[in-house]
């Protein structure tokens, strides 16, 4: 839905999970490249990750 309605670049903030980096995310992303831009936060750095103050 949202690369339906959103026609602007999408920037993707991610953590190191890994499903992050699976197989199956890295061929859809490669497949959109003009519409995600992915950033990674660094290995360790939980002041950066808003999901560690909930």
């Amino acid at each position: 839905m949202l690369l339906k309605e959103n026609r602007k670049k999408i920037l993707l903030i991610w953590d190191n999970l890994s499903v992050h980096k699976s197989k199956a995310v890295n061929v859809f992303l490669q497949q959109h490249t003009k519409r995600f831009r992915v950033e990674f936060l660094p290995p360790y750095a939980p002041e950066l990750n808003p999901q560690v103050y909930i």
